[in-house]
């Protein structure tokens, strides 16, 4: 038995191990692009984009890092150094616009950039200066937004091989940034990229805790009272901001992404809305002499709270109509269906980056 047990290990060590090759030798990951589901020629090269990436140039990867190195451990995929057969340029896709199970963009930019055919001034080893075109000089991939990703607008210089350099931090990088955004080609404003940094951050709630405390209050008579029922309001108005989240784990369609994004911002508004509403009740049992609550009371801190959370959700939609396509106001939109369905956290900026 023992000396079947061996000889496996060693089919395994000599056959399947070197079939799994590792990281890309003299290749940067964010130099690669996954080709797992393009075609693979007879010579084991692969045809990406009308490009032939040789053998030597793919690899097996398990996991994904950004301009900031923040890494992700990833199901193992087969990826291409593409970019350096031929420049990159990375074009940012909202998450609404993200076909996941094909990992492709829909947002239909690639057929605008067609009709327009927009240039880029690209700085030659010389010094020179000379017009590219967008479409046939580079290869145009699109990145996906993330969650919290960081935004910065910054004077450039784009050299020839797709680094750049920052010109107000007169800072070299191989890329400089993880995605562009995708409405400043299609405006013809080149002279500066609008570029969004993926970052990472943690989100812990006691989610698990909320149902069963809502539970005890419904079943407890003593706060079927103002009191009790603004606090059942306020851990309603909690947990469905905390449980929203938990929706993006799986497949969602974009309507539906966007619906969830506005949503959250309306019951995270309703949820502090409430804190104050059950505040101000506090303070009037303290203070007041007389105790007895108007049968009004409830209506009014419902009022208060569901209808300020209606008006506030309102401002950024409209917000979101008139400037979710324009590059220079992208601090003012919420984001909502960019990095994913949520709305963006915290300001944006150069100090960001």
């Amino acid at each position: 038995m023992e000396l079947y047990s061996f000889i496996f290990g060693i089919f395994v060590e000599l056959i399947i191990l070197p079939a799994t090759k590792p990281d890309i030798p003299g290749c940067h990951f964010l130099e690669t692009v996954n080709i797992s589901s393009w075609l693979r020629l007879q010579n084991g090269s692969y045809l990406y984009q009308d490009i032939e990436v040789p053998e030597y140039l793919t690899g097996q990867y398990d996991y994904i890092t950004t301009e900031l190195n923040y890494n992700e451990t990833v199901k193992s995929h087969l990826r291409g150094c593409v970019c350096q057969l031929k420049p990159c340029i990375w074009i940012c896709c909202r998450f609404k616009d993200w076909d996941e199970p094909n990992s492709k963009c829909t947002d239909g930019l690639m057929e605008e950039l067609a009709k327009i055919n927009p240039f880029l001034n690209v700085t030659l080893i010389n010094g020179s200066v000379v017009e590219t075109n967008l479409l046939k000089d580079f290869i145009v991939l699109r990145d996906r937004l993330r969650f919290n990703d960081l935004w910065g607008d910054e004077k450039y210089t784009l050299f020839a091989n797709g680094s750049i350099l920052l010109n107000s931090l007169n800072m070299f990088y191989f890329r400089g940034y993880d995605c562009l955004h995708p409405n400043q080609f299609t405006s013809g404003n080149t002279d500066s990229f609008v570029a969004a940094f993926h970052h990472e951050l943690y989100n812990e709630s006691s989610l698990s805790l909320k149902p069963g405390q809502k539970e005890l209050y419904l079943h407890l008579k003593k706060l079927r009272n103002l009191h009790g029922k603004c606090f059942i309001c306020y851990m309603t108005a909690s947990f469905m901001h905390f449980f929203f989240p938990l929706l993006e784990e799986g497949p969602i369609h974009f309507q539906l992404c966007v619906l969830q994004g506005y949503t959250m911002i309306y019951f995270i508004i309703a949820k502090f809305s409430w804190l104050l509403a059950l505040s101000h009740q506090l303070w009037r049992g303290f203070t007041s002499v007389n105790r007895v609550e108007s049968e009004y009371s409830f209506g009014a801190y419902s009022t208060f709270a569901w209808g300020s959370a209606a008006i506030l959700t309102g401002v950024p939609f409209l917000i979101d109509q008139i400037w979710d396509s324009d590059p220079n106001k992208v601090d003012w939109v919420s984001h909502i269906g960019w990095e994913n369905c949520d709305y963006l956290v915290f300001g944006n900026g150069e100090n960001d980056i």
